[in-house]
């Protein structure tokens, strides 16, 4: 029994495509293209078939590599030439559009910001002139992006977030959804919430009193690095995280005093070389996913709770449920001398909280 080349082929070139679009060598854009050119596929069962019935071995399959070659080509053009495939198709990239928006900051002097991005890509930095300034370009065909703002002359709540309610499109879509969000530099509790996306914040030039992170299967970097320490007290830092990942460098500079960090399946990564003065506490609290922190070594240390069947690694050593039912807590040497301390809660399933100290 002959076995035909075209299948294996048509794997290998689609897991391909896929590839080079995590990585952006591809826009996503490319696949209404490619399904737009789905009759082909039957071009190359029926060719196929055809040459399953011839009885040479020998064009046999020069015929399949032939074939094979075939669909390289097609496909290899698509990536080469989209606009050219685009022409030939007739294909729009669905009813993506391009919108501003922006909020003045008035007379306020705090605020509440809430960002839902759900799907799309984000990047969200400070030192604006305005509240919120957004250039967005979105696929208006599943729903309008909206800025809405309530409240009073002193304080408010600024919302941005996709109105599906009159959405005319609910299949998959493959475009690239884009937002450039610039944030001023009064007081504010900010809440960025992602589906499937990804946002990169730059926190230099903003004042945050309070944060929320929630992520389903996204990620989000925050890179306070260069930042300074936070010119107000950040009251509490809230991480959600399903099965996505955060990575924060230079947290320490977001001057929060309270973590609350849960876990599904995810990973969260906090790095940072400079940590607030005092006491700083927090609540971990995963499932089967991974915290790592990485910490000033002057930095003194306490860890209780419970670790069920994963682990807290500190330096290097892991100290499992049988030490923290033994011992309780675990305290590191220079914690009551040390001029900033950090006390954390955790609550593992089988996941792992790790703790370096540099």
């Amino acid at each position: 029994m002959r076995r035909s080349v075209v299948g294996p082929l048509f794997l290998i070139l689609l897991g391909t495509i896929l590839l080079m679009n995590n990585f952006d060598l591809i826009p996503w854009s490319i696949w209404p293209r490619l399904l737009k050119l789905w009759p082909l596929v039957l071009v190359f069962i029926g060719i196929s078939l055809v040459l399953s019935h011839v009885e040479s071995g020998k064009y046999h399959k020069i015929g399949q590599w032939l074939l094979g070659g075939l669909i390289i080509v097609t496909i290899a053009l698509v990536i080469a030439f989209p606009q050219s495939v685009t022409k030939i198709t007739n294909v729009e990239p669905m009813n993506m559009v391009k919108k501003s928006f922006s909020e003045p900051i008035g007379s306020l002097k705090e605020a509440d910001v809430l960002l839902e991005i759900g799907s799309g890509n984000a990047t969200v930095s400070g030192n604006g002139w305005e509240l919120i300034a957004i250039d967005a370009q979105y696929n208006q065909a599943k729903g309008d992006f909206v800025l809405e703002r309530v409240g009073g002359s002193d304080s408010g709540t600024v919302r941005y977030y996709r109105n599906d309610s009159v959405k005319i499109f609910s299949g998959i879509d493959f475009t690239r959804e884009e937002h450039n969000i610039v944030l001023g530099n009064i007081p504010m509790d900010l809440n960025l919430d992602l589906g499937s996306g990804e946002i990169r914040f730059t926190p230099d030039g903003t004042s945050l009193q309070n944060m929320m992170l929630d992520v389903g299967s996204g990620f989000i970097e925050i890179n306070a690095e260069n930042m300074g320490m936070n010119p107000v007290e950040c009251h509490q830092l809230k991480v959600d995280i399903g099965s996505g990942r955060i990575t924060a460098y230079g947290f320490g500079n977001l001057n929060a005093r309270r973590f609350e960090i849960e876990v599904g399946s995810g990973v969260g990564h906090f790095e940072t070389d400079v940590f607030p003065k005092g006491l700083v506490s927090g609540n971990l609290d995963l499932s089967s996913g991974v915290i790592r922190l990485v910490l000033p070594r002057t930095v003194g240390i306490k860890v209780q709770g419970s670790v069920g069947s994963g682990g807290v690694v500190i330096g290097g050593h892991r100290y499992d449920d049988d030490y923290f039912d033994d011992r309780g807590t675990y305290v590191s040497d220079n914690y009551e001398t040390a001029t900033s301390q950090f006390d954390l809660r955790v609550d593992i399933g089988s996941g792992r909280v790790e703790i370096d100290l540099i």
